[in-house]
């Protein structure tokens, strides 16, 4: 019996997401200060979902010339938005600023 795949989920949001200053930090995350505590991946232990967490220290919702708008982090260097990350194999996708947290269900049943 082929074991079902656990659901992708992706989290994009700025520092607030990210959990900056929550110890201990992700040593292999995104951008640096961001925690294994985060709002993401409260969700994701819980329901056993494949996190992909872009919640990052100096995101930014802005829109480039020419370019589609999007969560940015611009403080690290990354310069597509992380919107980007979100593919077709994703199931579930949050967005988070401050106060406001949109969980998006994409695929499934």
């Amino acid at each position: 019996m082929t074991p079902t795949p656990r659901p992708k989920y992706v989290a994009i949001g700025d520092s607030f997401t990210a959990g900056a200053g929550l110890k201990p930090e992700v040593e292999d995350g995104r951008c640096a200060g961001q925690s294994e505590r985060d709002s993401p991946h409260q969700p994701a232990g819980a329901m056993d979902w494949d996190l992909t967490d872009l919640s990052c220290n100096g995101a930014s919702l802005t829109k480039r010339h020419g370019g589609a708008g999007g969560f940015r982090d611009k403080a690290h260097g990354v310069a597509d938005p992380m919107i980007d990350s979100v593919i077709s194999d994703t199931d579930y996708v949050a967005f988070q600023l401050p106060t406001t947290l949109s969980l998006v269900r994409l695929r499934g049943g």
